[in-house]
């Protein structure tokens, strides 16, 4: 950022905390206003920066209140999901995985992401060993990984990857994959399904917070401390 200042650049960023350093760099600073992280882990902050995104997007494209409106949609989704028993389901969840080894996430096209940063939460809180995939890349070589109850999360919005991510998930079944399904339908490839609204666009938003959850879980569940996960720091001042 400072060097694109150097250079002339115009800069804006995504900061949750008035005064920090990039806030003070840059010349459009928005604030998320997602309150204080307790933990290390941004998980509030990186889903609220996810809605300012879509916003953004809506508003290049002159539909603000349209966005704006999926927002809510999506924000009245998480609510539920924190207060409709569906913790729950996923405290049970980390309770029959929480001895694995290995977990893997898969996602394609924009679930991609959402993929690796599901896995970065969990590694990082749970010290379980998670990678995210590229949904499409699995026969390229790391189905190789799946082993006979492999946990791996499936990220499968009703877009047009649906069908795709759900060949894939098929695929880690049949190699003794045990699938965990993130998605507003149901499907016999499920072992276990954690339903999510079909919010559309906003899909990344909701499907952002059941790992999330599942990271805190396995973390208690593997006696850890998750708002002090080890070796790591609130902020990076190291290069």
């Amino acid at each position: 950022m400072k060097s694109a200042a150097r250079r002339g650049a115009t800069l804006a960023a995504l900061v949750n905390v008035e005064g920090s350093s990039l806030y003070r760099l840059v010349d459009h600073p928005i604030l998320l206003s997602a309150g204080p992280e307790r933990c290390v882990l941004a998980t509030k902050s990186f889903t609220a920066k996810l809605g300012v995104l879509l916003m953004a997007a809506y508003a290049a494209r002159g539909r603000l209140d349209e966005g704006r409106a999926l927002l809510e949609r999506a924000a009245d989704e998480l609510q539920s999901f924190l207060t409709d028993g569906r913790v729950d389901q996923v405290r049970a969840l980390a309770a029959r995985i929480a001895n694995s080894e290995h977990l893997y996430v898969i996602g394609r096209g924009p679930s991609y992401p959402m993929a690796l940063e599901a896995a970065l939460k969990i590694k990082e809180v749970s010290y379980m060993h998670a990678e995210g995939f590229a949904g499409g890349e699995l026969k390229h070589g790391v189905i190789a990984l799946v082993e006979t109850g492999s946990p791996c999360i499936v990220l499968a919005p009703n877009d047009e990857t649906f069908r795709s991510i759900l060949s894939g998930a098929e695929e880690i079944k049949a190699r003794g994959g045990y699938i965990i399904g993130i998605s507003p339908f149901e499907s016999d490839v499920w072992d276990e399904h954690i339903g999510v609204a079909d919010v559309g666009e906003a899909a990344s938003i909701v499907n952002a917070v059941p790992p999330q959850v599942l990271a805190y879980e396995l973390a208690i569940r593997r006696g850890l401390d998750p708002d002090k996960p080890r070796n790591l720091a609130k902020s990076v001042t190291v290069k």
